[in-house]
C-alpha cells in the first residue's frame, strides 16, 4: 500500500506540474512547477559499506523489476565519475534513480495556499 501511494502521489504532482496547476492557479510566468521549484532531478542514494550496498541493490531490484522504476546500482568507481568529491571507499556505492523528481517543500506549500485561498468577497450592499 506505500507504493502505491507514494505512485499516485508523484503521478498527481506531474499531471499537476503538466496542467499548470489547473484552476488557473499556475503561480505566474513558469507555471506550478516554476512556482514549486519542480524539477526531475533524478536521485542518488549513497552507501559507504557492504551491508548499506546489500540493502541499495535489493532496493534496486525492488525498483526495477516489481515497480518498473529505472534504478540502477553504481560501484565506487562509477559513483567517483558522476560525484567526483564523494569518497566512498571501495564498499560503497550508489543507487540511481533517473525518474525521480524534486520539489522544494515550503515554495509547494506557500502555492498551495496561495491557490486554495478564495479571493476575498465584495462587501455587502445595504
Amino acid at each position: 500500500m506505500p507504493w502505491a501511494l507514494a505512485t499516485w502521489g508523484k503521478e498527481l504532482w506531474e499531471r499537476w506540474v503538466q496542467d499548470g496547476g489547473g484552476g488557473g492557479g499556475g503561480g505566474g510566468g513558469g507555471g506550478v512547477g516554476a512556482a514549486t521549484e519542480w524539477e526531475r532531478t533524478g536521485s542518488l542514494l549513497v552507501c559507504r559499506t557492504a551491508d548499506e550496498a546489500e540493502s541499495l541493490r535489493a532496493r534496486e531490484t525492488l525498483l526495477s523489476d516489481v515497480h518498473g522504476v529505472s534504478a540502477r546500482f553504481l560501484d565506487a568507481a562509477e559513483v567517483e565519475v558522476l560525484e567526483p568529491a564523494l569518497a566512498l571507499g571501495a564498499a560503497g556505492g550508489a543507487l540511481l534513480v533517473g525518474q525521480d523528481a524534486q520539489i522544494n517543500g515550503r515554495a509547494a506549500a506557500s502555492h498551495l495556499l496561495r491557490t486554495c485561498v478564495s479571493p476575498p468577497l465584495p462587501p455587502l450592499r445595504s
